[in-house]
């Protein structure tokens, strides 16, 4: 494909990104430097950084979007397998266990409010069995933060990571199981890495989501530290552009950097196996 050809291909993609992303995060950097009287300071970062409140609030939106992947990501890869098995209602299953994709993050949140916290549904179950619920809703760790997004996230990673699993052909596990492979080897050592760049993706998608959510933080997050979403809304609210901006700015750079940690980490641990297979395969050749 000629050069010219290949850039009138890639433009319409380029275009909307650019429109999305690239353009709103230059108006943002624009006016968190800008300070009314066209001259540059740094005043925006100056103040975020003065200010307690925004350092843990940032920690905080990172830390219940790390474990609330972490934990969608372990009930993608059970669901996923399970969802390669034939078994009675497999059907329906699959239907019910997608339901949580649609609802939307005000309505998760209402639903975890009436049933976790401390006079909800659950309580009152476990109550006449002398078991008192312990603090979930608002509690400073974020525990109803992190159970409300890794339900609400953890269907659409099953689909991304069960959808990765379907390239690997099924003659592939057939010989590992012949050769004596249990099902659970054949899993963690044929099919998991074979689908790991489904995985994180999954992942990556699932970790942006839960630090852009702002309904189920703001509803089940403690009072303090504030996620650093709700942070940039009260800023917004009071009318400080240059602080809406900066935190804004701050939001995005924090999550490119996890973003390129995270494919960082998982590209070498893909280049490691496939360094690995093929120096195996030259072995056995060899011999």
């Amino acid at each position: 494909m000629r050069r010219p050809a290949l850039w009138l291909s890639i433009a319409p993609a380029f275009c909307v990104l650019a429109l999305l992303f690239y353009v709103p995060l230059a108006g943002a950097i624009y006016g968190s430097v800008a300070d009314g009287k066209h001259h540059v300071s740094l005043a925006a970062y100056q103040s975020l950084l003065r200010d307690a409140s925004v350092r843990r609030g940032l920690f905080f939106s990172l830390e219940y979007a790390l474990a609330s992947t972490s934990a969608a990501l372990v009930y993608g890869l059970a669901w996923a397998a399970l969802m390669h098995r034939a078994f009675p209602g497999k059907r329906w299953f699959g239907v019910l266990s997608r339901a949580p994709i649609m609802i939307p993050g005000v309505a998760v949140a209402l639903m975890m409010l009436t049933l976790l916290e401390q006079g909800g549904f659950l309580a009152r179950a476990i109550a006449p069995l002398g078991i008192a619920l312990p603090r979930i809703v608002r509690d400073p760790a974020g525990a109803g933060t992190v159970i409300a997004l890794a339900w609400k996230e953890a269907p659409l990673m099953g689909a991304i990571v069960a959808s990765a699993f379907g390239t690997l052909r099924k003659e592939v596990v057939q010989a590992a199981r012949s050769l004596g492979a249990t099902a659970w080897r054949a899993f963690w050592l044929i099919q998991v890495p074979a689908a790991m760049p489904g995985i994180a993706a999954a992942a990556l998608l699932g970790f942006v989501r839960a630090l852009g959510a702002f309904a189920i933080p703001s509803l089940l997050g403690p009072a303090y530290p504030k996620p650093i979403l709700v942070l940039l809304y009260e800023a917004f609210e009071y009318g400080d552009w240059p602080r809406v901006c900066a935190i804004g700015t701050v939001f995005a750079a924090a999550s490119i950097v996890v973003a390129w940690l995270y494919y960082g980490i998982i590209q070498t641990l893909v280049d490691r196996d496939l360094g690995a297979r093929t120096h195996d395969a030259n072995r056995r050749a060899r011999s």
